[in-house]
């Protein structure tokens, strides 16, 4: 699972600003699902419902869908998206 600081890093780069609200938000069944919580709240009309309702913003909606994206990639890619956001900085 990707830190918050690399979801924070890809929104940040992407849309201007990190939106650390939608990310705890999608992320918040962890605290009992443990690493099955990607069951919940991690589709990309999920990520962006939950970014808009907790951002009330069409840009907080995207980045729900990025965090869904970046999760994707690092389960498929381990290590990879913090590889190319270290490499951005």
């Amino acid at each position: 699972m990707p830190k918050n600081s690399t979801h924070k890093a890809v929104s940040k780069l992407l849309l201007g600003q990190s939106y650390p609200s939608v990310d705890q938000t999608i992320d918040s069944a962890a605290k009992f699902l443990g690493s099955s919580h990607r069951s919940l709240l991690h589709t990309y009309p999920e990520g962006f419902v939950v970014g808009v309702l907790v951002s009330h913003s069409v840009r907080g909606g995207v980045a729900g869908c990025l965090h869904v994206l970046v999760d994707q990639v690092d389960s498929h890619s381990k290590g990879l998206v913090k590889r190319l956001i270290e490499g951005a900085r």
